[in-house]
């Protein structure tokens, strides 16, 4: 009996030296877990309170106030711009200058600053501002105050930010909904390049069509492109006779319709998605292309266009190389159509690349010459095969002695650096004239055809290749 007493103590003692343990551990636990979260409510890199203060601080603003009425306060969102992403991994590794930034943006704002999840963005609440015209202040004097030269050893350094807001109740009496209407304007304010922009229900509405889109072209080109068709409109020498074409992309849905390039094309760079469309654009194009070579016409180019993250893809020649090995086409029938910006982000990197292209046989066109900045010295540097004239100055060009001004003068200097002219969104016979006149090699616009299906240009090819089209003409 005794023995069974001394084994029940023996078993009671460690029972209580086990939740003694245990209680410890458990203390122990809960000092860490209020040590840290003191820790998180300060950003340890800005020092400034974090998301969960910000998202605590609107939970209860967006509570009914001692009347019962929404309370009257503004939620902003305010990001640094892209002067400020192209320093900040080479410039700014030790965040110094970020800090400034903080520190002057509070000097403005006082203590209603928040860090947000990403280091260059902060939420900023405003309480009961007197007038939308405060604001419009308010926010003036902020992103003044973030475009101040940074100080030595910066000295020479410079940046701004974009804001977008949101305010209650007027655009939302929910935590969710404010914040996700101000993260709309943001959004808005970066791709329009504005700095600031208020909340308006078009903007919502534009917002959710375009989130459809993101979602819709992603499932299109996950579901093997086949609501996409391609069709290509004619380039012309001063004969009429057709000698290549563009190759442009159309988006056919099966429920939203015919989808306009200029609506898919900007969200397909945005996301990335651009990569892989391109990719099938490219290869769709070359593979008509062979189909048009196969039927006789052997001379024949197809101009494709290169977005900037196309251009930019470390992988680009050899895919391209690539590519014209499998289907057996020679570089020489087939010309990229790069943007001014693409080349002029990097001009020196960029004439590499450009040179790789050359060595493959391809033939390269700046799209869209005179609308950005491209200057003649970097001109002379690059292996340019082709300048492609602005529609914004063929449009006018009849009765605009400034744009036949400007046009002369791209021709004359294309002619000096022994590259060709090529002028598009032509629609007039009197444009055609005047662009002929002055020694233009190539016009492509809807004077000669709009962009057409490939069994209508195989006819335009079957009928001497000579447009205006005359299906009579043997």
């Amino acid at each position: 009996m005794s023995s069974t007493t001394d084994a029940d103590s023996d078993e009671l003692a460690r029972l209580r030296e086990e939740n003694r343990t245990l209680k410890r551990s458990l203390d122990q636990e809960r000092e860490k877990r209020e040590l840290f979260e003191g820790y998180t409510k300060i950003h340890p890199e800005t020092g400034l309170p974090n998301y969960g203060e910000f998202y605590k601080e609107l939970e209860r603003l967006t509570e009914p106030g001692s009347n019962g009425e929404p309370r009257n306060f503004c939620v902003a969102m305010l990001r640094l711009d892209n002067d400020y992403q192209r320093i900040k991994n080479s410039k700014d590794r030790s965040k110094a200058l970020l800090l400034r930034t903080t520190i002057r943006i509070r000097e403005v704002i006082g203590d209603t600053l928040y860090q947000s999840d990403r280091l260059d963005e902060f939420y900023v609440i405003v309480r009961s501002p007197a007038s939308l015209d405060f604001l419009a202040r308010l926010f003036l004097a902020i992103i003044r105050e973030v475009a101040k030269p940074q100080d030595a050893p910066a000295e020479g350094l410079s940046f701004s930010c974009h804001i977008g807001f949101a305010e209650s109740p007027l655009h939302g009496t929910r935590s969710s909904e404010l914040m996700n209407n101000a993260e709309i304007a943001l959004r808005y304010a970066t791709q329009k390049n504005k700095r600031v922009v208020r909340f308006a229900k078009s903007l919502g509405l534009a917002y959710h069509r375009i989130t459809i889109l993101e979602q819709e072209l992603r499932m299109a080109t996950q579901n093997g492109f086949k609501d996409f068709f391609m069709v290509y409109q004619p380039f012309v020498d001063q004969q009429g006779v057709i000698k290549g074409c563009e190759s442009l992309i159309r988006w056919k849905h099966p429920e939203l319709g015919m989808i306009a390039p200029p609506q898919f094309i900007p969200i397909a760079e945005r996301t990335g998605d651009i990569r892989i469309l391109g990719r099938w654009i490219m290869y769709r194009s070359v593979v008509q292309l062979k189909e048009w070579h196969k039927q006789g016409f052997l001379d024949l180019f197809v101009s494709v266009n290169l977005s900037p993250i196309q251009f930019n893809e470390k992988e680009l020649v050899q895919n391209i190389a690539e590519m014209l090995a499998a289907l057996k086409i020679e570089g020489r029938f087939v010309k990229l159509e790069i943007t001014e910006g693409a080349i002029m982000s990097d001009p020196n990197l960029a004439v590499v690349k450009l040179l790789q292209l050359k060595d493959l046989g391809i033939r390269l066109s700046i799209d869209d010459f005179g609308t950005g900045y491209s200057s003649l010295n970097y001109l002379r540097k690059l292996p340019i095969d082709t300048l492609k004239i602005d529609k914004s100055f063929i449009d006018d060009l009849a009765d605009n002695v400034q744009n036949q001004e400007i046009v002369r003068a791209i021709i004359s200097m294309a002619r000096s650096l022994h590259i060709e002219t090529l002028a598009e969104g032509v629609e007039t016979a009197q444009q055609r004239d005047i662009l002929n006149s002055e020694g233009c090699q190539y016009i492509q616009g809807y004077f000669y055809s709009k962009p057409v299906d490939p069994d209508l240009f195989s006819d335009y090819l079957r009928h001497g290749a000579v447009l205006p089209y005359d299906p009579s003409r043997s």
